[in-house]
Order: structure tokens, then C-alpha cells, then sequence
């Protein structure tokens, strides 16, 4: 049966949480993690915040970043393709174990991964890869078998607003607030996060009726 590990990671001289930092605690959401050569991977980052010239500074400053392009822009959320060398690369480590990434984020304290591993052999030689690069490695939680179908399907931006939605109270009755205060917690516009919202709570709804209802026929 496959692992799903939640793991915080510590690389040495990296430059992305760095970047983060120097912009003021701004914060990303990794959307995926492609390779373009075995040790230069590319990162498509959801990145929030307002100091995005500072951290834009900083990346083309870094002596590893290749690339660095904005493919989306919501205003204080932003999609960036960055292309960085990495060595030891993350993305080596787990993919030559055959792991396959899940979800991630990246702030000023490291990085954050959720990795499915085939088994717990191929989790402890990631360990392994990890201590022996200068990586700190950190096991924040570990499950077998699926992740949470709605979970897996939710993009990282959805998966935010949710979470902020319930934080805040906006699905209690009665409201405690309002969606721009959603909107406020996050950094978004309000427009923003009723389009995510609205996309999240459609996706939550659909796999909730699937799993009633078994193989419920959809719509067009």
C-alpha cells in the first residue's frame, strides 16, 4: 500500500525561501513540479503578498535561478514559473524513488511537501537522500493507502479559501463574515475568492454526491 508523507524540508543556501523573506512575508502555493534537465526543476508557484518587486529582486539576484515568469496575475496572487538549478535537487530525490508529488508550499522557513511513496522503503531512502545532502528532514504526518478524494482534487488556491472561509466563520449561521473578509485573510481580490470558492464548493459537492450516490450520471 502507498504512503502519503507530509515532510517540512531545509535546503542549504535556498534562495526561494529567502526571497520570500526579504519580500516580507509573502508566501507560496506550489501548483506542480516539472524538470527541465535532472537538476534543474521548475516550480509553478501561487505566490500572495504585496512585495512582489522585492521578491522579484531578490530571484533575479540568485545565482540558480534561471527563469522566472508570471503566467497569471490576480492582483496580490500571482502564478510564476520559476526555473532554478538544484543540487541536491528535491525533485531527483523523490521521483528516482518513484514518489510522485501531491501538493506543496514554499515560506521563509522551508519548504512543505506532500509526497506519495510506494512504500515505506522508498520513504526511508528519501530520508536517507535528504540527511546525507544537508537537507533537514522533518515527518509531519503519514497516512496509507488514498489521500481524501475532495482534497485531492482541490487546487492549493481552493483549498485556501476553504480553509479561510471556516476559519473566519463565513459558513456559520449566521454569518460572521462577509466574503471580503475571506478575501482580506488571504490577499485576494473579492472577485477572487468568489470564483474559487465557487469552483471549491462544486468540486466538494460533486465527490460528496459520488460517494452517496455511487455512480451518479453528470451533468453536460
Amino acid at each position: 500500500m502507498s504512503l502519503i508523507a507530509d515532510v517540512s524540508l531545509v535546503c542549504p543556501d535556498d534562495e526561494l525561501p529567502m526571497a520570500l523573506s526579504t519580500a516580507g512575508g509573502m508566501r507560496a502555493v506550489l501548483e506542480d513540479v516539472t524538470v527541465v534537465e535532472p537538476t534543474r526543476p521548475a516550480f509553478f508557484a501561487w505566490v500572495t503578498g504585496t512585495e512582489f518587486e522585492s521578491f522579484l529582486r531578490t530571484l533575479d539576484r540568485a545565482e540558480r535561478v534561471r527563469t522566472v515568469r508570471c503566467l497569471e496575475d490576480d492582483g496580490p496572487s500571482r502564478l510564476y514559473r520559476i526555473e532554478a538549478d538544484r543540487d541536491p535537487c528535491l525533485y531527483r530525490g523523490y521521483a528516482e524513488r518513484e514518489a510522485a508529488f501531491v501538493a506543496g508550499s514554499i515560506s521563509p522557513e522551508g519548504w512543505r511537501y506532500r509526497l506519495r511513496f510506494p512504500d515505506r522503503d522508498a520513504l526511508v531512502s528519501f530520508r536517507q537522500f535528504c540527511l546525507n545532502s544537508g537537507i533537514e528532514f522533518s515527518l509531519r504526518r503519514l497516512t496509507e493507502g488514498r489521500t481524501d478524494a475532495v482534497a485531492t482534487d482541490l487546487t492549493d488556491p481552493q483549498r485556501e479559501v476553504l480553509e479561510a472561509a471556516l476559519e473566519s466563520g463565513y459558513f456559520r449561521v449566521p454569518r460572521e463574515t462577509p466574503l471580503s473578509g475571506v478575501a482580506e485573510r488571504i490577499g485576494i481580490s473579492e472577485q477572487a475568492a468568489s470564483e474559487r470558492l465557487r469552483r471549491a464548493e462544486a468540486t466538494a459537492a460533486e465527490r460528496l454526491l459520488d460517494g452517496i450516490g455511487g455512480n451518479r450520471k453528470r451533468g453536460p
